[in-house]
């Protein structure tokens, strides 16, 4: 065992903190964004520092020079640190507390560096459902394992707040403070009104007109799929991406599947909605007032709306702004229909979407899966409350009387979900596989099923996770002699504003219980006065909030009477930015089946191996009993070829199944991997050792293959 004399002990203790740059430290709470970190002062700190660089990196030649926050969120931190001669180094990013105690809830960093002196992206990400805390220092470590937190030490001041609010003394999380500034007219609005008047009306947002009886249906989004094999959903940093191509998705052996078996998937989401029977065409006691259906003439439910704020009107109705009125208006009676569907979501039961891996008869091939969905128009009995109100203003502002009732579009036929002109098109998915079942009428949820491999499952979840998402079109055949078939637009999203739907605004703490982070831009009330509808807006300053986190409304501009009054007052919110964690919790959650894990790839870095040992490539052999979803026989890949040093490979797929990457289980390795060299003259040199690993990723330098062949000479001769 090495050992440290006292008084070397002190003298590099001394030096350190003599060369210790003394700055003031930035506060906890203040943007980190462009600011340069410092070397830590505190004593306690660096004596840890020098102690591990004592003990782990005295072989370590590698310097940090300068360590620069690019981005700064209270759930994620991106770095860009400078470092000179990084060959074969990696970089591992550590958060710790007070008294050096290394903090969790952030995951693993590590970051191999290139070769002499660059400058490498570091980012540090909270994972889901984390609660708030407070770092003090950033620790970098410089080390020549890859698996190792040892090795020459560099401690930064890094006093940051994570998490949805910062922390008091006692570690309590607390709320974000956000205070609601008003934005134009709503800085007009006094405490003591108790009504609205003339002067605090904004200026006309939306004109007054009457929209022509078309309707065209949305054409679906085209995208570009990835090679046929699944991809991983987090990359490190140096991570290598391979090119996205257009294919056709390979077939796995057909699994028959009845529909009524199909339909039976509904059955893996955990609440179920209530079949309706659907009536169609005109209700007897409307036909007895004379009604003949929807004419040619249609309404905007938002004419004339009044707004300092350009908000689009999906976000303002889930309804559709324009209904329509009876082709006799003796009638009375008018029509309204959604304006689009999105993927259902509450916060008990998560999204509405399933992907249940299916048993082949081949047990040396993946079996079929089956991907259900549940889609919602999110249109709820306040918002036709709302819709109605909205026409009696809209009448009365015309000198007319209130309507006699707004009723459902009437259908001739149940409604029709096309999904398969562009999956047919984009993945490879037949019709006949598509199953559309309606859980109720054209307002509320219906149930959409299809039948795919595991390619084309790797090809759809890339698209809902990467904002593209699944798009298509519900068909409406309504009863009416002047109307066609009506489109209404589908999109199936993850992270979706859509997907969530509409927040409602209330004076009390709010919590984000959506899987992922929000920026709030605006609370926003719509009034309506004198016939005509106002919205007010209060700006919330870009404030994110991570999944979990609370906020504090400071609310003293939006009087009492107007939360009182306005028809309704909700959160104008974004999705903050992409969360690949978030992304795996929610797909984690949505798949299910023979097993409950996404496949991943396999991921093999090359430090210098070809220029030590003189070989031109270097075959890897790899192993496992994880790469079928369910069978566990130890399995062989063909061989993966390694041309270049310092680059990255990938293989795949493999089933983590009930483990986790990097946990170790004894004699039950993820994989093992069998090296074989070529030389420049064609001599290959071929291992007989397999070589166990326990993570994804795998470090291939001239100590792995002088582990597998034994010592190398230089050049490659082994005689």
């Amino acid at each position: 065992m090495k050992t440290v004399s006292p008084g070397v002990l002190k003298a590099s203790l001394a030096l350190g903190l003599a060369l210790t740059f003394i700055a003031p430290s930035l506060a906890y709470g203040q943007s980190l964004a462009g600011e340069t970190l410092e070397l830590s002062r505190d004593f306690d700190a660096l004596a840890g520092s020098l102690l591990g660089s004592l003990f782990g990196g005295r072989k370590v030649e590698g310097e940090i020079k300068r360590v620069r926050v690019e981005n700064d969120s209270p759930s994620a931190l991106s770095l860009a640190v400078e470092y000179q001669r990084g060959d074969g180094l990696t970089l591992v990013a550590e958060l710790l507390g007070d008294e050096q105690r290394r903090l969790s809830g952030y995951g693993d960093v590590r970051v191999v560096l290139d070769a002499g002196d660059g400058t490498a992206a570091v980012g540090i990400s909270l994972q889901p459902g984390v609660e708030a805390f407070e770092s003090r220092f950033l620790r970098l470590t410089l080390s020549r394992k890859t698996n190792s937190n040892l090795g020459k030490m560099f401690v930064f001041e890094l006093k940051k707040s994570w998490g949805g609010g910062t922390v008091d003394g006692a570690g309590v999380a607390q709320p974000l403070e956000v205070a609601l500034v008003p934005v134009g007219k709503a800085s007009t609005l006094r405490k003591d009104q108790t009504r609205l008047e003339a002067v605090n009306l904004p200026k006309v947002m939306y004109p007054a007109r009457i929209a022509p009886a078309t309707a065209q249906p949305p054409t679906a989004t085209s995208i570009k799929m990835i090679a046929a094999r699944p991809l991983a959903m987090e990359a490190s940093p140096r991570r290598v991406v391979t090119p996205m191509a257009t294919v056709s998705a390979r077939h796995t052996p057909t699994v028959t599947l009845s529909r009524e078996k199909t339909a039976l998937v509904t059955k893996a989401f955990q609440r179920q909605t209530m079949v309706k029977t659907f009536t169609y065409g005109i209700k007897k006691e409307d036909k007895n007032r004379g009604a003949r259906g929807p004419g040619g003439q249609r309404i905007n439910l938002l004419e004339g709306l009044r707004s300092d704020v350009d908000i689009p009107f999906d976000e303002i109705l889930t309804i559709n702004r324009e209904v329509y009125e009876d082709a006799n208006p003796a009638s009375g009676i008018y029509y309204f229909l959604p304006h689009s569907y999105h993927l259902q979501w509450d916060e008990f039961d998560g999204h509405g979407m399933r992907m249940l891996y299916g048993a082949s008869a081949d047990a040396s091939v993946a079996g079929e899966v089956i991907m259900a969905t549940r889609l919602d128009s999110g249109i709820t009995t306040s918002e036709a409350s709302l819709a109605r109100a909205l026409l009696d203003a809209h009448r009365a502002r015309h000198g007319a009387s209130r309507a006699n009732e707004l009723r459902t579009l009437p259908l001739d036929a149940p409604p029709a979900v096309s999904l398969s002109g562009g999956l047919a098109h984009q993945y490879d998915i037949e019709a006949d596989r598509i199953i559309v079942n309606a859980v109720s009428d054209v307002l509320g949820e219906m149930d959409v099923s299809w039948v795919t491999d595991s390619v084309t499952k790797e090809n759809l979840q890339l698209a809902l996770t990467e904002d593209i998402g699944i798009n298509g079109v519900v068909s409406l055949d309504p009863t009416s002699d002047v109307l066609g078939n009506i489109g209404l637009p589908i999109q199936i999203r993850l992270a979706d504003r859509g997907t969530f739907g509409r927040i409602s605004w209330l004076r009390e703490t709010w919590q984000n219980r959506l899987p992922y982070p929000v920026r709030l831009k605006y609370v926003h009330a719509l009034m309506i006065h004198g016939n005509q509808p106002v919205i007010y807006s209060w700006s919330t300053g870009s404030a994110e909030v991570a999944p979990g986190g609370k906020v504090n409304w400071e609310a003293s501009k939006l009087p009492q009477w107007v939360a009182r009054d306005a028809k309704r007052l909700w959160i104008d919110y974004s999705i903050a930015r992409e969360c690949a964690p978030c992304d795996r919790q929610v797909l984690d959650r949505i798949t299910s089946g023979v097993t409950a894990a996404a496949p991943s790839d396999l991921i093999f870095r090359t430090l210098n191996p070809l220029a030590d040992s003189g070989a031109v490539e270097i075959s890897v052999r790899v192993r496992s009993r994880y790469f079928h979803p369910k069978n566990r026989e130890l399995q062989t890949k063909p061989a993966l070829v390694l041309r270049e040093d310092m680059a990255e490979y990938t293989m795949g797929p493999i089933y983590l199944a009930d483990r986790q990457p990097g946990e170790v289980v004894p004699d039950d390795p993820l994989f093992e991997y069998q090296l074989e060299l070529i030389l420049e003259d064609g001599r290959p040199l071929t291992s007989s050792t397999w070589t166990e690993v326990h993570d994804l990723r795998a470090i291939i330098g001239t100590y792995q293959v002088e582990q597998q062949l034994g010592p190398l000479n230089s050049g490659g001769n082994d005689e």
